[in-house]
């Protein structure tokens, strides 16, 4: 007779998350979320992000602002996001909310300070915060289209 060995719902969750079904994981984990065990509310947050995270090939960026604001709801700040501030920066910059991308992209390179993809992402962020630089009338003026001449 084949022995029959109970898994928690984490052990579950984690290997949902690892097979590439983080919404399995996700549903599976709600319910028990609200007895507050450190472990599961863990594995949520790794399944929120590494739904956020298949989220982004799709580009539904309103869906994976939702699962990385939940996910980072989940954190406390000793503790790491897991990636979720970083992909709430990606959203948020996808979505023209340049001043929240820094700021996310921020708090994401505090916790990964060496992580060269954010670091472009932050310097991309900051860039489309600044004003576009204006022209001296003289080089408007001589770029501006010529009139034909008058015959």
């Amino acid at each position: 007779m084949p022995e029959i060995v109970l898994t928690s719902p984490v052990e579950r969750a984690r290997s949902l998350t690892g097979a590439g079904a983080p919404e399995d994981a996700i549903a599976l984990l709600r319910p028990a979320l609200a007895k507050g065990d450190p472990a599961v509310r863990q594995a949520m947050v790794d399944a929120l992000v590494a739904s956020a995270t298949k989220l982004t090939s799709s580009y539904n960026w309103t869906q994976v602002a939702r699962r990385a604001r939940e996910a980072l709801a989940l954190t406390t700040p000793p503790e790491s996001s897991r990636g979720a501030h970083g992909l709430l920066g990606d959203a948020l910059a996808a979505q023209g909310d340049a001043s929240g991308a820094v700021a996310e992209y921020q708090r994401a390179l505090a916790e990964t300070p060496r992580d060269a993809r954010l670091k472009r992402h932050l310097m991309r962020a900051r860039r489309q915060l600044q004003p576009a630089p204006e022209r001296p009338p003289a080089e408007a003026a001589a770029s501006a289209p010529s009139q034909p001449a008058a015959e």
